[in-house]
């Protein structure tokens, strides 16, 4: 009898360990900012096209742009100078999304007829010291008049976080 117990309580227990084990999902609002890694992620890319071209189309060359009707501005290279993949296609389309939501007028990734280039540069330093971690990111933007190869405007977001890894992570 204490032996059915026993493979009673086994089985029993084991059906804890695998119902436990599962995984859940929970959806989540594409606009929420969600940081698991540290790394650069969707929000960050959101959050600092929206920063600074909201900053850029306020500046002063805009409205002399503007004059003659809105200038046309096609976005260029974005580099990623940083250690980390980032996936600067999806930089690009936030950055275009701004630029259709501000009534600008913008050409896709097309030089010619353009009066207005648009680049970019991603880069990141890491400072680390035990179990804690800075991440800063620097976002350069710049924009060139496609005509007269004149700098038109300069522009970027800094972006800092801080990562602390648990006793677990840092042993690995």
């Amino acid at each position: 009898m204490k032996s059915l117990y026993s493979i009673l309580l086994m089985y029993m227990l084991a059906a804890i360990l695998i119902t436990g084990c599962g995984k859940t999902v929970k959806l989540i609002g594409s606009d929420s900012v969600t940081a698991l890694s540290g790394n650069w992620n969707d929000a960050d890319s959101r959050l600092v096209a929206e920063e600074v071209l909201n900053t850029c189309l306020t500046a002063p060359w805009y409205k002399e742009k503007s004059k003659d009707g809105k200038p046309v501005i096609t976005v260029g290279q974005i580099r990623n100078s940083s250690h980390e993949h980032i996936d600067t296609d999806t930089f690009i389309n936030d950055i275009q999304r701004v630029l259709a939501n501000s009534g600008a007028r913008q050409q896709l990734r097309a030089e010619i007829g353009a009066d207005i280039m648009l680049t970019g540069e991603i880069a990141a330093i890491i400072d680390q010291n035990g179990g804690e971690q800075v991440k800063f990111y620097q976002v350069d933007i710049m924009l060139r008049d496609s005509q007269t190869q004149e700098i038109l405007w300069i522009g970027g977001k800094k972006h800092k976080k801080s990562i602390e890894h648990s006793l677990q992570q840092r042993s690995k």
